[in-house]
């Protein structure tokens, strides 16, 4: 996944990318944009063997059972193309988590299903990871119901978690005349991480 400055940069990755790999003994098919100039440059090059489906041109999406659109998934990441977000879904996990009783393998359970490679949900996810944390210190058992407060704590957690359903994160961050970029890490010490 990459972002250009330029269509012609964007065309100009594209040629060399798959010039180089048709050269290893690859082809590389499947190409998603946000730029329609760009799909439709891709479409005009590409082989009668690859399908129109690969390309993200026409932005159609569909409707799962609970009215949310999905999304075209990008390195494990819903990517909404028309708007170039990333978006995170939470329905599916929360309807997991209720069908699951409270114990502490299956809090554990449900925090590890959190995909977040660019740490979007840290504000999200914390929350559990602590609880989990406490039941732990605690030496609650693993698939014993957790004591009234942990279940009161989960509770709280979920309801919030059922409220949010869909959160977007802007994927480009950047603006486009940046040359010089530096990431700074900053980490919180307080030792439940919520200041």
């Amino acid at each position: 996944m990459n972002s250009f400055d330029s269509i012609n940069d964007c065309i100009t990755f594209y040629n060399v990318a798959k010039s180089s790999l048709i050269d290893a003994g690859f082809e590389l098919r499947k190409w998603k944009s946000n730029n329609l100039r760009l799909n439709e440059y891709i479409k005009s090059s590409q082989t009668d063997t690859v399908s129109d489906s690969s390309l993200a041109n026409d932005n159609s999406y569909t409707q799962n059972e609970f009215g949310i659109y999905s999304f075209t998934t990008v390195l494990g990441l819903n990517w909404d193309i028309a708007n170039d977000n990333f978006v995170f879904d939470f329905i599916d996990i929360y309807s997991a988590a209720l069908k699951l009783p409270p114990t502490k393998r299956n809090i554990l359970k449900i925090s590890a299903t959190f995909f977040d490679p660019l740490g979007c949900l840290v504000p999200i996810t914390l929350p559990s990871k602590i609880l989990f944390k406490d039941l732990c210190i605690r030496k609650i058992n693993w698939d014993n119901d957790i004591p009234i407060e942990f279940r009161k704590r989960w509770k709280i957690y979920l309801d919030e978690l059922k409220t949010l359903q869909l959160v977007s994160v802007n994927r480009h961050v950047l603006c486009c005349e940046c040359r010089d970029v530096e990431i700074h890490g900053f980490c919180d010490s307080s030792e439940q991480g919520l200041k």
